[in-house]
């Protein structure tokens, strides 16, 4: 890229090397030409339209005219076409526009050096105003004391008073001086800063034009991982009831060998009894199954993840870029606290008014968090668990007692938290495969409440009250 863009620049300027010295060499001969053809035409053109003005391109400052008006049409058609097309580069434009953002912030940050040197400065005619000022003070109570107790010096004072009005007059004069150079400067940096944050405003627009489809492909994505979690969760409580069951049957198996073992069979004779080897495989069945769950609740959850960190990844480079010009926007000027000024000889005091800028609001972007997995908090493998449609009903009778009424739109209509809050045994079986005869604990009960309201997008808070008294029901 700085190839191209260096054999650029070399063709502009040897366009123009070129162009004159071809415009030497012709000039000469063809001037007596020139001046016939300009009598013989004078008439003809003062008839015809005047011509069109040279289009000067609009990125050029006032600065650099003189370098632009020494440029031929041709290097000036040039020039300006390179810098259009560069500009509409997806991969140049980030380039343009930093270079045009640091040369506003340039001029922005010389003009503040500037003006804060003027404002020290003005700051120390101030120290010297404010000495003077206590001077005043003092020679004007020791004249009035003079004149009071009918002794000379009092003339001399208030000559002495007034000599100190006078060089507080001058400084003022200097500091009304400085505070001018001072607001001119201010304005000209807002100046400099409006055009830096309207570059910046321009690519923060381009990349969260770039932003739009990814994020809304990330929130569908969101979504969709919700609902996985949803039958992932459903899964591991079936998987509970599963282990339970083994349990049992563990238990059936041990009290068949136990018993033969008092009747005095081997272990040999044990393993080859046809109800050992039933058990045997139904524990066996069991396990497999479990371990298949298992492996595809995995995959469930590693196969979404993997797509929200695929398009998490291409959003990135674009969330950066775009905060790198919020951040530019961020730096704002300095405010160097000028106090208005007022005119000396109006006592109403007309105050100037002054264009400063209002400082824009900070803006808060937020980012995606992190997906975090549920944790399993089941500490003893095989508690005691209920069925399914019992922990329903008792979750709804709970909803029910603790229902709040809730405004829903804006036309007053009410309605209880009972209407939504309510789970409906259609719905739920219908997105978890989970069936009223299903063994769960509370616990993993609540995981898939929680799992489905969020599914539906109610709040957490919406339910919390109703968990807590869940929990402590028996």
């Amino acid at each position: 890229m700085a190839k191209k863009t260096k054999g650029l620049i070399k063709k502009i300027f040897n366009y123009d090397r070129k162009n004159k010295r071809g415009n030497n060499n012709k000039n000469d001969k063809n001037h007596n030409m020139e001046t016939t053809n300009n009598i013989n035409n004078q008439a003809e053109n003062n008839t015809q339209p005047l011509p069109e003005p040279e289009r000067v391109a609009p990125f050029i400052e006032n600065t650099n005219r003189g370098f632009w008006s020494k440029m031929s049409g041709g290097a000036k058609e040039i020039l300006s076409n390179a810098y259009e097309g560069i500009y509409m580069t997806p991969g140049l434009n980030k380039v343009v526009g930093k270079m045009e953002i640091a040369y506003n912030q340039f001029w922005i940050d010389k003009k503040e050096g500037k003006a804060a040197r003027l404002k020290d400065k003005m700051d120390s005619f101030g120290s010297k105003n404010n000495t003077l000022e206590e001077v005043k003070s003092e020679v004007s109570k020791a004249a009035t004391m003079l004149e009071e107790m009918g002794l000379p010096g009092s003339a001399s004072n208030l000559r002495a008073e007034k000599k100190l009005e006078t060089k507080i007059s001058k400084n003022e004069n200097k500091m009304d001086k400085l505070q001018g150079r001072i607001e001119n400067r201010e304005n000209r940096i807002n100046i400099f800063t409006n055009k830096r944050d309207a570059i910046a405003d321009r690519l923060i627009t381009h990349y969260e034009k770039k932003l739009s489809p990814i994020e809304g492909k990330l929130g569908v994505l969101e979504d969709r991982k919700n609902e996985i979690e949803l039958f992932c969760v459903s899964s591991e409580v079936k998987l509970d009831e599963q282990r339970a069951k083994v349990k049992k049957i563990e238990e059936a198996r041990a009290k068949i060998e136990a018993s033969y073992l008092k009747a005095g069979y081997s272990d040999r004779q044990i393993k080859k009894d046809a109800a050992i080897k039933e058990l045997s495989d139904q524990i066996n069945g069991i396990y497999t199954t479990i371990q298949l769950e298992q492996a595809r609740i995995a995959e469930r959850r590693n196969r979404i993840n993997e797509k929200i960190a695929k398009v998490n990844k291409k959003a990135e480079p674009y969330r950066n870029r775009k905060n790198e010009f919020i951040r530019v926007k961020n730096n704002r000027p300095i405010d160097f606290g000028l106090k208005e000024r007022k005119y000396a000889d109006e006592w109403k005091g007309t105050e100037e008014a002054h264009g400063h800028m209002r400082e824009q609001g900070s803006q808060i972007y937020e980012r995606q968090s992190n997906y975090v997995e549920p944790e399993n908090n089941l500490e003893n493998l095989y508690p005691s668990m209920e069925r399914f449609d019992s922990l329903t009903e008792k979750w709804n009778l709970l909803v029910a007692e603790n229902s709040e009424y809730v405004e829903r739109d804006g036309n007053g209509v009410m309605r209880q938290d009972s209407e939504f809050l309510l789970i409906r045994p259609e719905e739920i079986e219908g997105a978890t495969r989970i069936r009223g005869y299903n063994q769960m604990t509370k616990e993993n009960f609540l995981r898939i409440v929680e799992q489905f309201y969020k599914v539906k997008k109610i709040e957490k808070g919406m339910y919390q009250k109703i968990i807590n008294k869940f929990i402590g029901t028996k």
